[in-house]
């Protein structure tokens, strides 16, 4: 994942919130990262960086990681913001409609 993958999926995201016309804190969001190998500290922090400033946020973010390396990485990337981590769909959908 490089620097520009991570604007143009912020960029996406915002776009399909404000589509739907509904007001930040009303949607959730959730990431299939389990495909993703471990990234560069500058990617990671870009994700942080972009997880915090969207202006539309979500109610609730998810993210589903493998085990290994990908997980620790957003396992740190999160720290002790309200975010879910979870190593399957199901459970992360559980999380985001609970």
């Amino acid at each position: 994942m490089t620097l520009e993958d991570v604007q143009r999926i912020a960029a996406e995201e915002q776009a399909a919130v404000r589509s739907l016309g509904v007001p930040s804190g009303v949607h959730n969001f959730l990431i299939d990262a389990r495909a993703l190998d471990a990234q560069l500290a500058d990617v990671v922090a870009m994700v942080q960086r972009t997880t915090d400033t969207v202006p539309l946020k979500p109610r609730r973010l998810a993210i589903i990681a493998r085990y290994g390396l990908n997980k620790m990485q957003v396992r740190r990337m999160i720290g002790d913001r309200e975010i879910g981590l979870f190593d399957s769909e199901d459970e992360a959908l559980a999380y985001l409609l609970g």
